[in-house]
């Protein structure tokens, strides 16, 4: 049983490792999007 991680699967560990990973990028994006909405672009574009 070399493939188990704390009592589970590689494949479960990484589908945990992977839906934490999502939840913080959801998390970043929405704090830079109120960052970005409340920051003047400038008019040179």
């Amino acid at each position: 049983m070399a493939g188990t991680v704390l009592g589970v699967g590689a494949g479960v560990f990484i589908l945990a490792l992977l839906w934490v990973a999502v939840l913080l990028l959801c998390v970043l994006l929405s704090r830079a999007s109120g960052m970005v909405s409340s920051v003047a672009f400038p008019a040179s574009w």
